[in-house]
């Protein structure tokens, strides 16, 4: 009896063998099964993320464009200020300069009368050019105090092309990083 229960009729295969192939072909049908299943989630992951990623891209939207409106909004009352500043200063019973990179990057028609030049001649000058050749020295110094704000004021005689020039001096009452601005009276 043990003979028969060994052995094998001829046309089965061992059953080991006959185990291990059945486990192949589980583990294929396995893989193609989770391939398979990838391959939606695949789709339908591309399909959240863009659904997902255009919510990100219309608020974002949404931000840039509240940004941009709040940007024009200031830019025009810089714009509005601006103007009110120039119609006062152009206004002056004093000749006001504003000086931007060592340059005069804008005067009034007071100070381009007390100086005797056209405001395009104006702004071909630096600061120390309407000085007095004798006082450049002490004027640049002083210029150098005002502008790393060791002091709010400064007061130096300057010089004018025209013969109405004698005696005027200038007084820097303002200051920015970048610039300061100077007015100017006819002593």
């Amino acid at each position: 009896m043990t003979e028969s229960a060994t052995s094998h009729p001829p046309d089965h295969p061992e059953p080991q063998a006959e185990l291990l192939c059945l486990k192949k072909i589980i583990q294929v049908l396995m893989d193609r099964s989770e391939r398979s299943t990838r391959a939606v989630d695949s789709d339908y992951g591309s399909f959240q993320r863009t659904i997902m990623l255009e919510g990100q891209v219309r608020l974002r939207t949404a931000a840039l464009e509240g940004a941009l409106k709040k940007n024009e909004k200031m830019t025009r009352a810089l714009r509005e200020s601006e103007a009110r500043l120039r119609g006062l200063v152009s206004q002056s019973l004093v000749g006001i300069v504003l000086i931007e990179d060592g340059k005069f990057g804008y005067s009034n028609a007071k100070f381009d009368d007390i100086f005797g030049y056209s405001a395009r001649g104006v702004r071909d000058l630096e600061p120390l050019e309407v000085a007095a050749e004798c006082d450049r020295e002490s004027v640049a110094a002083k210029i150098a105090e005002r502008l790393n704000g060791a002091t709010d004021q400064l007061s130096y005689p300057s010089r004018r092309p025209t013969a109405r020039a004698a005696g005027t001096s200038s007084t820097a009452c303002a200051r920015t990083v970048t610039s300061w601005i100077s007015s100017v009276t006819a002593a």
